[in-house]
């Protein structure tokens, strides 16, 4: 975790001073900027003054950011992006291609001045891999970003397709796998999760197999 104690931060027991961690929360589950928004409230908490900044989100109707501006000054949140773009990048064509890295430009430009400004404990840059694989930002230009910012300054980038040279300078990689969502086909009549990938199912199975679950998520033990 990140304390902030006189201008020390403690990892994992370790005291260091002014060291600034490099966070990626990545992959292709669910949760990804809300781990970071977890963060961000530890952050607060600690009195460290934060700022989020989102590449691709337009801030529209997440309820997330609505909750973190009653936190009052210490967080403050800007959302640069013009929304949801697919996955795919063969499914976006090039005029909304266009829109978006306009706009991811803007932002890109707002978050070298943050950074350097040096005024931040904290700074998430909110789907910033998603605009490097989609190409609308430079993945060498960030990696001198990350290297060349102030010392004491922690940072969380989030998005799916994290690349490599992102990844390498990172203290904490976190990958989000989904085992199954609330519209998933991987759920059945009974809301358990049937995907052959999942470990609750693949449990919840060799308990059936032994005749030990009659129903639910929980494994029981076959009756005596």
């Amino acid at each position: 975790g990140i304390v902030s104690s006189k201008g020390q931060v403690r990892i994992k027991g370790a005291i260091m001073n002014e060291r600034g961690l490099i966070l990626v929360n990545t992959g292709n589950g669910k949760g990804k900027t809300t781990a970071a928004l977890g963060v961000v409230l530890r952050a607060v908490g600690q009195g460290f003054k934060v700022l989020i900044l989102q590449f691709i989100k337009s801030g529209n109707g997440y309820g997330e950011l609505a909750g973190l501006a009653k936190l009052g000054d210490q967080v403050e949140i800007r959302s640069m992006g013009k929304g949801f773009i697919y996955y795919k990048r063969d499914e976006v064509g090039e005029a909304e291609l266009a829109r978006h890295k306009e706009a991811a430009q803007a932002a890109w430009r707002t978050l070298v001045e943050e950074v350097n400004s040096d005024k931040w404990d904290l700074i998430v840059m909110d789907e910033i891999n998603n605009a490097i694989n989609y190409e609308l930002i430079d993945v060498h230009s960030v990696g001198e970003m990350l290297k060349n910012k102030p010392k004491r300054l922690h940072v969380v980038l989030t998005g799916r397709y994290a690349k490599p040279e992102i990844i390498d300078m990172a203290d904490t990689v976190t990958e989000m796998k989904g085992c199954f969502f609330y519209k998933s086909e991987a759920v059945d009549g009974k809301g358990r999760c049937v995907a052959g990938g999942c470990r609750l199912a693949n449990k919840r199975k060799k308990a059936e197999d032994e005749g030990g679950v009659e129903s639910g998520d929980t494994p029981r033990k076959k009756p005596k």
